[in-house]
């Protein structure tokens, strides 16, 4: 993108920092760890916090797609932790029992 949008993933807020998706950063654990009122703005930590797969701006810059090979434009979304992309894409996977296969022990 072009950088104009400094979104973060609520996935990775919620699960790796201290957000709360009801009722956003957590001044009092910041406070408690040192950190003064203005010493982590929401320009710095993230002030935008957008659901996985949320459009980012207008998706690729000209320079990135030219490096990449893409067409500048072409949609940028927003990323999960690879714990839950994991997940998310194992949900539609047949175990060895379902597809015809043994017992489906994890051995097999």
């Amino acid at each position: 993108t072009d950088g104009s949008q400094h979104a973060r993933s609520l996935c990775t807020v919620v699960c790796k920092w201290n957000y709360d998706a009801g009722g956003g950063w957590d001044r009092g654990f910041f406070e408690s760890v040192g950190f003064g009122e203005g010493d982590l703005p929401e320009a710095a930590i993230g002030k935008d916090v957008l659901p996985p797969g949320a459009a980012l701006g207008g998706g690729v810059g000209p320079s990135a797609a030219e490096a990449l090979g893409l067409r500048p434009g072409t949609p940028v979304g927003v990323g999960m932790i690879d714990a839950h992309a994991g997940g998310v894409g194992s949900l539609g996977a047949a175990l060895p029992r379902e597809a015809g296969g043994g017992e489906g022990g994890c051995d097999e």
